[in-house]
């Protein structure tokens, strides 16, 4: 049935589908008379990625009054079913004759998950997010983007998280995904001379899936400035390790940011551990055995376990208002 009135329409998935071209496109086809499109999705594709020929073949000859089309599309292929795959130029020359100002594309290789992804969007970026940026990233400048994620197999260098920062300035929630250490890591240490990254607005920090040299990128005042009011999730192992048990003087500054109550801290720990090591590991931490705590059973995602721990009222009124990373470590400071 066709759909002749409609003029204006948006579609946001923001799961990954496999019905790009069973259930998407067809739809597509029945709004014969549309004159603007916004197209947000990520699917998986069988052979061949999403790009310029495809768009133009697959939608804007069949919408012959389209006027305006805004796109964020991120198209999977698993590596196993084909072995040569186009590169970013390949995709980019797709779009050299397509009715947009400018589009920007990217190709790259998750290991991890057995996949090529194809990432192709209008240029300037109209969504709140950007997910899954790699060492591949064009650049550019993303003033509505609010929410970010990275993840890579190799690894991220100061100057990356220079770029980011810059490219979203009002980035408010950050998660990382990257386990490789940092190649130049050593030179930066030894010269201090380098800029110092500043995120003004930046919120919720999510550095749990991380090797421990991005915790200390983010936790080192030398290295990065962090909102006064953050919230941090954080693997605690790593936590002490980079803060040396919150001895290094180089990590008060960002451990002693106001953390925003009611206050719910994320242990985080690749291995198995039953509630009662859990009550056990966060009084200790708490240094204070008559802490009175909520801790909540380990959840399995993703292979993470996590709990969550509560300070109750007793805590709150102890520590104060402003409960800092440094005063949960250490009380006594």
């Amino acid at each position: 049935r066709k759909i002749p009135n409609l003029k204006c329409f948006n579609l946001s998935c923001f799961l990954e589908t496999f019905s790009y071209d069973t259930l998407i496109v067809p739809l597509l086809h029945r709004m014969l008379n549309l004159e603007k499109l916004g197209l947000y999705i990520m699917t998986y594709v069988k052979e061949r990625f999403i790009d310029g020929n495809s768009l133009k073949e697959d939608i804007l000859y069949h919408l012959t009054k389209m006027k305006h089309f805004d796109f964020d599309i991120y198209s999977n292929i698993y590596m196993e079913n084909q072995l040569n795959f186009p590169s970013k130029e390949d995709i980019q020359q797709t779009f050299k004759d397509f009715p947009c100002t400018k589009v920007i594309s990217c190709v790259d290789y998750i290991h991890k998950r057995k996949q090529v992804q194809c990432h192709v969007y209008s240029y300037p970026f109209l969504m709140e997010f950007y997910e899954q940026i790699t060492n591949n990233f064009p650049g550019g400048f993303y003033p509505y983007v609010r929410i970010v994620s990275l993840y890579d197999v190799h690894p991220f260098e100061h100057e990356f998280f220079l770029q980011i920062s810059l490219a979203f300035p009002l980035m408010g929630r950050l998660t990382l995904f990257n386990y490789c250490s940092q190649n130049v890591k050593q030179s930066i240490d030894i010269n201090q001379n380098f800029e110092i990254i500043r995120y003004y607005h930046l919120i919720e920090l999510d550095i749990r899936q991380c090797h421990d040299d991005y915790t200390e990128e983010f936790l080192l005042h030398t290295k990065t400035y962090l909102h006064n009011s953050i919230s941090l999730d954080i693997d605690l192992e790593s936590l002490a390790r980079i803060t040396q048990n919150f001895t290094r003087n180089e990590t008060r500054i960002n451990c002693s940011k106001n953390l925003p109550l009611p206050l719910r801290i994320d242990f985080s720990c690749y291995i198995d551990r039953d509630k009662a090591t859990y009550a056990n590991l966060t009084k200790h931490i708490l240094n204070d055995a008559s802490a009175s705590l909520s801790v909540l059973g380990a959840c399995d995602i993703y292979g993470v376990a996590e709990t969550y721990c509560f300070i109750d009222d007793t805590q709150r009124k102890k520590y104060g208002q402003a409960f800092t990373l440094e005063a949960l470590f250490n009380p006594h400071c």
